[in-house]
């Protein structure tokens, strides 16, 4: 049976990555106007934590999913779900793009188009190529740590866990000692892996922690979540006041391995022992995350995808009608017409898109592949072939 758990804090988080991801990109396109927070310690690009914050939190996720298939083996549900998720509004929202800068006078180079398709940098030489959307880079890394489970699932589910922890550890350091010139093998070796590996630990802490809480030990669980929660959070804001070189920069990351595991190593492990942190907390004090930021959670996807090519630059073209020039003012209007417009674009269309994706495709595929067990005569063999039946989850229906 399909295991049933939605961890409300992993969408409050959720919301809180994108809302940082897509501050460091607003504060990039205010240089019309001059904020102040701009030059405020290193908060001008100190946002792209998020992404890592969104990398823990997929390993994290991989746990809560993976069991589903771990027994049955059965990768192809596992990387169908994943990609129809995925990629059916990343290549409308990239035909979008590709259809309005064309029509005014921009050109996409053939590696840029192919590595939109196909996630993989497989065209890339020694140099970095961003796809038709820019942010998408990440759903590169995002892809290729699916493919990795999918073929544990093939030939080592036994302890998939700890097989997958193996290769994500074992690629980087590969990496470091190999100094692969070529794009795409610093791609395939490179230490931003080990935030996805972080999540998994994260993940199964909480599975153990929160299967051996009880009344003698349930203040020790707190003061344990609590503490993590903030020296998370304490050691992802101290890099707003020292700085963090440039491992903001995704060109950079991409192409130098040192920075990528330094940006690993002071914006993933924090990443991680804030999330651990949270989501006890929530299970340990029985909280309920506001709404709002699981409703931004939820459309954190549409928001992570739309917010650069089509968002910003309305929202900055409203500004500027407006006649205000105040850029800090323009920061915050930005962030809230960004967060509005994704939640309505999640509401009309990534979900509506999920929704008729599952009706039409996944629900009739399971149906077909139930009615082609044949039901036994025997009582308790009944029984085995309804418990064999998908069940429904908690969360997306793409799960």
């Amino acid at each position: 049976m399909k295991t049933s758990l939605r961890v409300e804090s992993i969408q409050l988080l959720r919301a809180v990555a994108v809302i940082l991801v897509a501050y460091v990109h607003i504060v990039d396109s205010s240089t019309f106007a001059s904020p102040q927070q701009k030059n405020l310690f290193y908060l001008e690009n100190w946002g792209a934590i998020g992404l890592d914050l969104f990398f823990v939190i997929s390993g994290f996720i991989m746990t809560v999913i993976t069991p589903n298939y771990v027994n049955t083996g059965n990768w192809k549900d596992f990387l169908l779900k994943r990609a129809l998720r995925i990629i059916p509004i990343y290549w409308l929202l990239s035909i979008f793009s590709y259809v309005v800068s064309t029509a005014r006078g921009s050109s996409f180079s053939f590696e840029k188009i192919i590595k939109t398709v196909l996630f993989l940098p497989v065209f890339d030489t020694s140099e970095f190529v961003f796809p038709i959307i820019p942010v998408g880079w990440s759903l590169s890394l995002e892809m290729y740590f699916y493919l990795m489970i999918a073929g544990l699932l093939i030939y080592a589910n036994k302890n998939i866990y700890r097989n997958l922890l193996i290769l994500l550890a074992c690629l980087p350091v590969l990496g470091l000692f190999l100094k692969p010139e070529a794009a795409v093998f610093k791609f395939l070796f490179s230490p931003l892996l080990l935030e996805f590996g972080m999540g998994i630990i994260s993940g199964l802490i909480f599975r153990r922690l929160t299967s051996t809480v009880n009344s003698g030990n349930r203040l020790q669980m707190q003061a344990l979540a609590t503490t993590l929660t903030v020296l998370g959070m304490g050691l992802m804001i101290t890099t707003l006041f020292t700085g963090f070189s440039n491992v903001a920069d995704a060109t950079v990351v991409s192409e130098n391995i040192n920075k990528a595991l330094l940006r690993a190593l002071i914006w993933g492990i924090p990443s991680a022992l804030f999330l651990t942190g949270v989501v006890l907390l929530e299970n340990l004090f029985h909280l309920s995350s506001p709404k709002l930021f699981v409703s931004l959670g939820d459309a954190s996807y549409s928001c992570y995808l739309l917010h650069t090519t089509i968002l910003i630059p309305i929202s900055m073209k409203i500004f500027k009608l407006s006649g205000v020039g105040n850029g800090d003012l323009y920061i915050f209007f930005s962030l809230l017409f960004v967060l509005g417009g994704s939640l309505f674009f999640y509401e009309f269309g990534e979900k509506r898109l999920n929704n008729f994706i599952y009706n039409n495709y996944l629900a009739k595929r399971n149906t077909s592949k139930v009615k082609k067990d044949r039901k036994p005569k025997l009582l308790v063999n009944r029984m085995a072939f309804r418990l064999r039946r998908p069940s429904k989850t908690t969360d997306s229906p793409l799960v």
